[in-house]
C-alpha cells in the first residue's frame, strides 16, 4: 500500500491516458484492424464478439440468398454488415476468392480468425448446393450461442454486484457509526 500512494499520480494519468489512447488508436485503420483482432481473441468478450459478428453475417447473406440475390452480392452486404474489422477483411478476402473462380470455402480456410465450425458449414453448403439453409442454420446456432454466453456472463456478475452493493453499504454504515462510537466514548 505505501508504495501505491507514492506512484499515485502516475497510475492515476496512466488510467486516464488508457481509454485515450484507444480511441486514439482506433481511428487509424491499422490500428483498428489491431484492436478488432484483439478483440476477437480476448477470453471473456472475443466469444461473444464473434459469435454475434457471424450470426448477424451468416443470417444476412442466407436471406439474400434465398430472395436470389446472386453470392458475389450477397456476401458483399452481408459483409458490410460487420461492425469488426478483422472478419470484414476475412470475408472481403472470401469475396475475392470467389469471383477469382477459387471457391468461397477455400478462401475462408485461410482465415484462422475464422472457427472451423463455420468454415465446415460452408463447405457443406456449397458442396450440397443449399448454402442458403445451412447459413441459416449456422446464423442460428451462432444467435444461440451468443445468447447462452450472456446468459451464463449475467449470471456471474449477480453475485459480484450484490456483494459490491453490500460492501458500499458497509463502508456507509461503517463510516455513520465510527464517529457515533468515538462520540460516546469522548463523554466516558
Amino acid at each position: 500500500v505505501t508504495g501505491a500512494r507514492g506512484h499515485f499520480l502516475p497510475l492515476l494519468l496512466g488510467a486516464m491516458a488508457l481509454p485515450a489512447t484507444l480511441i486514439v488508436v482506433r481511428r487509424w485503420p491499422t490500428g483498428r484492424m489491431w484492436l478488432d483482432r484483439l478483440l476477437v481473441r480476448l477470453p471473456v468478450v472475443g466469444p461473444l464478439v464473434m459469435a454475434g459478428e457471424l450470426s448477424r453475417f451468416a443470417r444476412t447473406v442466407s436471406m439474400l440468398l434465398e430472395a436470389g440475390v446472386p453470392l458475389a452480392t450477397a456476401l458483399r452486404l452481408g459483409r458490410e454488415g460487420c461492425r469488426n474489422l478483422a472478419l470484414r477483411n476475412a470475408f472481403a478476402d472470401a469475396e475475392e476468392g470467389l469471383i477469382g473462380g477459387r471457391g468461397l470455402t477455400p478462401s475462408l480456410k485461410r482465415h484462422p480468425l475464422l472457427p472451423t465450425l463455420f468454415v465446415e458449414l460452408v463447405l457443406i453448403g456449397e458442396e450440397s448446393n443449399a448454402l442458403h439453409r445451412t447459413l441459416a442454420d449456422a446464423g442460428q446456432v451462432y444467435q444461440k450461442q451468443l445468447e447462452e454466453r450472456l446468459n451464463s456472463l449475467i449470471g456471474l456478475l449477480e453475485p459480484l454486484s450484490t456483494i459490491g452493493v453490500g460492501a458500499i453499504v458497509g463502508l456507509i454504515a461503517f463510516s455513520m457509526f465510527t464517529p457515533i462510537y468515538s462520540g460516546l466514548g469522548s463523554l466516558r
